[in-house]
Formats: C-alpha cells, sequence, structure tokens
C-alpha cells in the first residue's frame, strides 16, 4: 500500500497539545478540555512518494482534493509531492479566478541515490497543521518541515540533514504554463516567478496575475532563471545542519502590485519574524481544534471527522474567496467541474456540518459569496417574470453566475439561505441576523409571495411549475416546500429581534400584516407529498411523481431533504419520521443499489437517516464500508476511500464530501425544535464522548455515553436564555448547578424535559439525581 492512516508519531517535534483555556474564533472563550485535544491521535501518513500530486484525476479527466498532504490558511493552500529523490509543493492562491487558482510550486531536487524505501514517509500532522517528511537517501537522510503562516501568504519549509554527509539540493521555483504568460528571476538573495492570464467574468475580460517569491535563509545558495517561469537555486544543507525555505505568495483577479507584494512579504522573514509567525501559527490552531472535540470507539470514523476539519480549517477564513468544488488545492489542467459554486447542494453542503461542531465563523466565505450575488439573483428573477431572487445554478466568487440557467429549480436561493438560518440559531447572533440573514430572507419573501399559488379547490398554498430534481416541471417538489417551511418560521422566530434594526440603509418594518401572512403560509402550505410502496407509506420527491425518486432505489436522497438540511419536520411528529425512516429504507433496500453509496448522497444520506432516527449502528457501518473503501459506488466499480490525507472523494464529486461530519455530531447531539437531545441516536453497546458541540440557543455541551449510560453534561451559555433538555436518565431528577457558584438553579420538570434559565458566559453542571450535588 502506498500509503495508510496511523496514529501520531515522530518525524520531526514530539505531538504535545496543550488545550489549556483559549480564546473561542468568535471571542467566546472555551471551556478547559480535559485532556489532550483526540486530533493529536490522527496523522496521515505516506509511505510512498504521493506521484499523483500534480496530475489531473484520470477518472474526470481533471483535478480536484489531491491525494497528497495538504495545508493552508483559507487564501494560500499547498499540496504536497514529490518522488523518491525529490520533494515538490504545489502552491494555490483561492482569490486568483474561478476555475484557475493555480499559482506553480517549489521542487526541491536531492542530489543523492534514493535509499531504502520502506524508510520513506510523510506525515501530514492534523493537530498542528504542518506536513513532516523523511526522505532516504544514499549517506543520510533530508527531513522536512513544513507549514503556512496564518498571518500572510508564506510557506515555510525547514529542511536539516541526518547524517555525517552533506546534501546538495536544486531549488525550482517555478509558475505553471498553460493558457498563462510567465516570467521568472533573482534579486538579491530571492528568486521570483510570476503568473498572468486572462479570463472572463460575467461577461467582461479581466487580468489575473500572481507571483511566488523565494528564499533560501541559513545557508549561500547559487541563483539563476531561464527568463521563463522558472528560476532556480543551488545550495548544500550542511551535515547535521538545516537550512530554511520561505516562499511568499502575491496576487489576485487584477492584481497590479503582486512582485512588490511577494517581495516584501519574503524580505521580512529573519529568524524573530518567522518564530513569531511559528507561534501564531500554532496559537491560530490550538483556538480552532480547542473549539470542540469529540472521542469515539472508531479509528474510522473519528479519522474522517477530524479530517474533514482540517480541511475546513485549511480552506475557509473570513475574508477569503471560498473554497469550489475542486477545493483550494488547483493544480494544472482542468479543475473538477470548473470548480464552480454548484448551488442546488454542493457548495452549501461544504458548511452543513460547522455549526453543531462549534465553528461557524468558518462558513464567513460562504456567506460572502450569497450575499454578492443578490443583485445578479433580482436581475435574474426580474428575467423570468418574479419579484425577490432567483439563483442559477453555478456562481463564482465575483458576485455573478457562471451559469445563469435555473433548469426550474426555484428553490436554489432558499437552499442557499439555511445556513444563514443555522448560523442565528447556533450563535444567536442577532447582528448576523441583521446584517447578513435579512437581506436574504427580505428577498426570499418577496419572491415566494409570488411563487406560492393558492390552490381553492384544496384550500392550500402549493409551490406549481419548479423542479426538485435538475429540468423537471414539478407541482410541490418537496424539497421547496420545506426551505418555504423553514424560511417562514424563521421570520415568525425573529420577528422581534428584527423589527425596527437597521439592516444596510434600511429599517427594518415588519407588521402584523406581515406575520398574520407568513403564518397563513404555514398553516395552509401543502403537505409534504406522500406514496406507498412495498405496503409502506414513504415520501416522494414531488406531488405529481409516481416513484419516490427519480432513479428509485440508491438514487439521490434529495427526497429527504426536508428532513436535513430543510429540517421541516416537527419535532414531536413522529408520525412523520416514522414516514422519513420508510423511505430511508426504500433508498437503501439490503438487496441492491443503495443511497448509502450513491456518489451525490456522501454529504446527505448519512445525516438524513440519523436525523430520521436509523439505527445509528446501521448507519456507521454503511459509512465504514465508504471509508474503509469496500464498497463501490453507484454499480460502476468505483471505490472511494479515506484517503491518507483524510479526505474521501466520491467520484466526480469533491469537498463537500466534509459536509457528513453532521451525520457524526447528530448522533451525538441534537437541537432542533428547541429541545437538546444527548446521544440521541447512538449506538448502546459504543463509547463516545464530546466536548463543546454546539446547540441551537447558543448552548455548547460536554458529555460522555460509557458502558450504555449517558454521564453529567456540562453545558456553557453563550447568549443566556431558557434551556430545554431532554434528560437522557430513567430515575429520580437530575441536579442542575452553576460551575464555580453557589447559586441555585430553579428547574422546571415536564414530559422528559428540564427547563431552566441561563445567564450569559454561565457554566452548568448537570448530573442525575444519585450523582449528587455535581461539581
Amino acid at each position: 500500500m502506498p500509503h495508510q492512516l496511523r496514529r501520531a508519531s515522530v518525524l520531526f517535534l514530539p505531538l504535545v497539545i496543550c488545550l489549556q483555556a483559549a480564546p473561542g474564533l468568535c471571542g467566546v472563550e472555551s471551556a478547559p478540555a480535559a485532556e489532550v485535544s483526540p486530533v493529536a491521535r490522527h496523522v496521515g501518513v505516506y509511505t510512498a512518494p504521493p506521484a499523483t500530486v500534480g496530475t489531473p484525476d484520470p477518472a474526470i479527466k481533471g483535478c480536484r482534493v489531491p491525494d497528497g498532504p495538504l495545508l493552508g490558511n483559507g487564501d494560500l493552500a499547498v499540496a504536497v509531492g514529490g518522488t523518491a529523490t525529490t520533494q515538490t509543493y504545489y502552491i494555490s492562491k483561492a482569490n486568483l479566478s474561478q476555475s484557475t487558482r493555480g499559482v506553480g510550486g517549489l521542487t526541491l531536487r536531492f542530489h543523492a541515490l534514493a535509499g531504502e524505501a520502506t524508510r520513506y514517509r510523510q506525515e501530514q500532522d492534523l493537530a498542528l497543521a504542518e506536513v513532516r517528511s523523511l526522505i532516504p537517501l544514499a549517506g543520510g537522510d533530508v527531513r522536512a518541515r513544513a507549514w503556512t503562516a496564518d498571518d500572510g501568504d508564506l510557506l515555510v519549509t525547514e529542511l536539516s540533514v541526518d547524517g555525517d554527509a552533506s546534501i546538495a539540493v536544486d531549488l525550482a521555483l517555478w509558475s505553471h504554463a498553460a493558457r498563462a504568460t510567465i516570467a521568472s528571476g533573482s534579486a538579491g538573495d530571492a528568486l521570483w516567478s510570476t503568473r498572468e492570464f486572462a479570463v472572463t467574468m460575467d461577461g467582461k475580460p479581466t487580468t489575473t496575475r500572481a507571483a511566488l517569491v523565494t528564499r533560501v535563509l541559513g545557508v549561500t545558495a547559487i541563483m539563476a532563471a531561464d527568463g521563463k517561469g522558472t528560476a532556480t537555486a543551488a545550495f548544500t544543507i550542511p551535515a547535521h545542519g538545516s537550512v530554511t525555505v520561505v516562499t511568499a505568495v502575491a496576487g489576485g483577479v487584477g492584481s497590479s502590485d503582486q512582485v512588490a507584494g511577494a517581495q516584501a512579504l519574503a524580505a521580512r522573514c529573519d529568524a524573530s519574524a518567522l518564530s513569531q509567525r511559528r507561534a501564531t501559527h500554532l496559537a491560530w490552531w490550538r483556538a480552532y481544534w480547542a473549539r470542540s472535540s469529540i472521542r469515539l470507539d472508531d479509528d474510522l470514523v473519528e479519522g474522517y471527522y477530524y479530517g474533514a476539519l482540517y480541511v475546513l480549517g485549511c480552506s475557509a477564513r473570513a475574508g477569503a474567496v471560498a473554497p469550489g468544488l475542486a477545493g483550494p488545492w488547483h493544480l494544472d489542467g482542468p479543475v473538477c467541474w470548473g470548480n464552480r459554486y454548484t448551488l442546488d447542494y454542493n457548495f452549501e453542503a461544504t458548511w452543513w456540518g460547522v455549526y453543531s461542531c462549534n465553528r461557524a465563523e468558518l462558513a464567513a466565505p460562504y456567506y460572502d459569496v450569497i450575499l454578492k450575488l443578490i443583485p445578479a439573483g433580482r436581475a435574474l428573477a426580474a428575467e423570468h417574470g418574479t419579484k425577490g431572487v432567483l439563483f442559477g445554478v453555478n456562481a463564482h466568487a465575483w458576485s455573478g453566475f457562471t451559469d445563469t440557467r435555473t433548469l426550474n429549480m426555484k428553490g436554489n436561493a432558499s437552499l442557499a439561505c439555511l445556513g444563514f438560518l443555522m448560523h442565528w440559531r447556533y450563535t444567536r447572533d442577532d447582528a448576523f441576523l441583521v446584517e447578513k440573514a435579512w437581506p436574504l430572507l427580505h428577498e426570499l419573501d418577496l419572491f415566494w409571495q409570488d411563487n406560492l399559488t393558492w390552490d381553492e379547490s384544496g384550500k392550500r398554498w402549493i409551490i406549481a411549475d419548479s423542479s426538485t430534481r435538475e429540468g423537471g416541471h414539478d407541482t410541490n417538489p418537496i424539497n421547496e416546500l420545506a426551505f418555504v417551511r423553514t424560511i417562514y418560521r424563521f421570520l415568525l422566530q425573529t420577528a422581534d429581534h428584527l423589527d425596527g434594526q437597521r439592516s444596510g440603509d434600511e429599517v427594518i418594518h415588519i407588521t402584523p400584516a406581515d406575520q398574520l401572512r407568513w403564518r397563513g403560509y404555514l398553516d395552509h402550505l401543502a403537505a409534504y407529498p406522500t406514496m406507498v410502496a412495498g405496503g409502506a407509506t414513504i415520501f416522494k420527491e414531488a406531488e405529481n411523481r409516481t416513484r419516490m425518486s427519480l432513479g428509485g432505489a440508491g438514487d439521490n436522497s434529495d427526497v429527504l431533504f426536508h428532513v436535513f438540511p430543510g429540517e421541516g419536520l416537527d419535532a414531536g411528529d413522529e408520525a412523520a419520521f416514522a414516514i422519513a425512516r420508510n423511505t430511508v429504507a426504500e433508498l437503501c433496500p439490503v438487496e441492491g443499489k443503495q443511497s448509502w453509496f450513491q456518489a451525490n448522497c456522501f454529504p446527505k444520506i448519512y445525516t438524513q437517516a440519523v436525523r430520521s432516527g436509523w439505527p445509528a449502528q446501521a448507519v456507521l457501518d454503511n459509512l465504514r464500508l465508504m471509508l474503509a473503501g469496500r464498497q463501490p459506488y453507484d454499480d460502476r466499480g468505483d471505490h472511494a476511500s479515506l484517503r491518507a490525507n483524510l479526505t474521501i472523494m466520491p467520484p466526480v464529486h469533491g469537498i463537500e464530501s466534509v459536509g457528513a461530519i453532521e451525520a457524526i455530531d447528530s448522533m451525538l447531539l441534537q437541537s432542533q425544535g428547541g429541545v437538546i437531545r444527548v446521544f440521541p441516536n447512538w449506538p448502546s453497546g459504543r463509547d463516545a464522548s464530546f466536548h463543546d458541540l454546539a446547540a441551537e440557543g447558543g448552548f455548547r455541551i460536554s458529555a460522555a455515553f460509557a458502558h450504555g449510560a449517558v454521564g453529567p453534561i456540562d453545558l456553557v451559555s453563550a447568549v443566556g436564555g431558557r434551556c430545554s433538555l431532554a434528560v437522557p436518565w430513567a430515575d429520580g431528577a437530575p441536579v442542575v448547578s452553576v460551575v464555580g457558584a453557589d447559586a441555585a438553579v430553579a428547574v422546571v420538570i415536564a414530559g422528559g424535559r428540564l427547563g431552566f434559565d441561563t445567564v450569559r458566559g454561565a457554566q452548568y453542571h448537570i448530573a442525575p439525581a444519585a450523582a449528587g450535588n455535581g461539581k
């Protein structure tokens, strides 16, 4: 096997992560973790050179998330490849263009014969966000540690030699030549390489420029350039010595000062500055991992979970350009689906798990994309003769659509809005509600006023001539019914928070007539369409359809969009959830094609099944089949598996696979409908724990499940307010105490629920009566 998943080991530095109390990324302090974060247990290991990095995926004849160690800071993205005697760092930058974000790379060629192949090793360390390399050579080993700064677009590569012989190195700094003008040179102790290419954005020609500047620190290097796109340096790593190579990156769409910017950044890299940047890097990732953690008795599933969070941490930062379908790691050649933001689920799915894992801030680049689409969405709606906003199928980061076709799907903008609603429900951030969510909600209210049709015969509101899937002509698509329900429920829930607030240049006015109209939609909206199959009632994609879904069993699970991400079922409607479970069974028959393994389903079906109440062990078993690579996709024989860099790439798909972390969080904690449920759908015979997962209402929860029982629960209230908790213990009234105070907590227990008022910033300990008074 060329690569494999390993536990943490040591190639360069000891893996000690101390997660003391640290300021959260949103300014709310996290409670101290009781132990070293479980993320330190997961290190992706390649035991042979990741030689396919830098080449298009043959299955799609295009590039997507590479199968090699990954680094990133939200704008700068680096993938590591090479051979037995070389190391290449492929460099991309998020703000270059939609489909062409690759810049070039840095290649190190070692002047020595390859050593013992079995000793070769690349480690992608999630906890420290670094790649450590051991390259065995005749006469000595080269060790490398690479990391990207989190306070600037800088790649730092630290090289050292084990052994009594020095190693000569040829360094090449190069830019991708395809469809571009490239140049290179040297100035003083720095090399530079540039790439310039033309792109069309919304029908307008635009020039994108990027520059790489590299310095070699610690030794004297002999520099040269070919005048084209490659600059070179020759130097020697002394025996038992070290050299540091720093590569600065600058540029973007319309950039004109990229060379000067990269040169200035590289010039500031002395030992003291690098030490400070290293400290900043470690502090950022320490705070990131302190946001929340889980521990499962399953290394494979846990490895996927932390690998997905690592990808998000590398790919998404406030102020940066959001990753497209292929992620931020762009190489040379065509990119998976043009790296577009596909708005009928792929782009949205990337962010589905960030809320429950207490990292809502990761979705900031997503919100930027969607809000910038509002003017283009208004124009497209006007073209279709309607008010509000209508979104095309694909968009880009520069305020427009790459494809203005809607394929008759009216609900794309509403699907895009769901993340905004999740953000507020989990954080209770009223500033976000007013400044970010309201502008889109207002446009969608205008749109649905025009696109809900009153059916006099049925005394109901319907959605006529839309499409559950691309290109259909449906009545009452089940996903769009869910979007409408969720949006209007949310507007009613937040009306008091919105009314009278200023959003941009507008003062929000929500009138009694508005609220009456919204309630009327909810009270009379068409029911979710159902049918009978095999004697059981199941949901179907649209009222006019004769089949559950377009492709029947094993198909895309959009028929359950109203379960998730739509969250359009009432929390206490057991009959509806029973129908949802019947639908999971129909989608995933015991024999034949199963939606567990359909290429579009990975970020959907597992969460939808968990939220429906499907047995958790069955969900985990099927997820494990995928991660272990033992189950082909779509009856085509294609296998996907958790790769050594802890990513999974279903055929022709990409970064949206990280969205399935919500399935795991939903097994451990759910809070929809205003009630927190701890371990709501977890196998009774398996131990698990979590720290600081987020619950709706601005709560953070920590709990453990061991020997078939839930232990005490710790809760932090970020904003205050009423907490409602489903009591997970059968006997006695739970005891609620305030951590660090003697204050009594008044509780109400009714219908199996524990209710109490919380104070902003306070921590609470909730224990079964037999456990005493807690902490």
